[in-house]
């Protein structure tokens, strides 16, 4: 999938994939594996840039993208991190959160400890299973991992109708 900004596609728009009989919700764990080549910046030096979310499904699940803090000579965003958002926290769109004050355990917010670099293409895979290693999980970054623990069962609800790809 090729995702774009353009004056002429609105900034709501997404791909939606049917979630009938919440066939998709992960009950017990989930797996989401994806390559990703960031190529967008801001195009006035020092502007921030808001989340721009890859995966959301309501109350479960949303991976987005977020600029890290590294610059070119032109102070021009030059990495990135992927942030991870489970459970209640999925309901929380991206833009609003601020990373110096969350709580990871509290909020279920991750981000990536590893940088994905502007114009190169990076493995990614984002996993967690309550019955793997007292319910860890990891963002996995070119085989570099950041790893997370949720004391749950659980992170999904039901009712999820809809998969968003490419927006919040």
């Amino acid at each position: 999938l090729n995702f774009y900004t353009s004056n002429n596609t609105p900034d709501d728009s997404c791909l939606i994939y049917p979630n009938a009989d919440d066939v998709y919700n992960p009950e017990h764990g989930f797996s989401l594996d994806f390559w990703i080549n960031p190529k967008y910046d801001n195009t006035t030096p020092g502007q921030e840039m808001s989340a721009g979310t890859i995966f959301h499904m309501s109350s479960s699940i949303a991976v987005s993208l977020l600029t890290g803090s590294l610059r070119d000579e032109h102070n021009l965003v030059d990495d990135y991190k992927i942030m991870l958002q489970l459970s209640h926290s999925a309901d929380i769109s991206p833009r609003d959160i601020s990373l110096d004050s969350i709580n990871a355990q509290s909020d279920l917010i991750f981000t990536s400890s590893f940088s994905l670099r502007k114009n190169n293409w990076h493995h990614v895979n984002v996993y967690w299973d309550p019955k793997y290693n007292n319910a860890s999980g990891s963002i996995v970054i070119d085989e570099n991992y950041s790893d997370f623990h949720i004391p749950s069962s659980s992170i999904s609800t039901k009712d999820n109708k809809i998969i968003c790809i490419g927006n919040y």
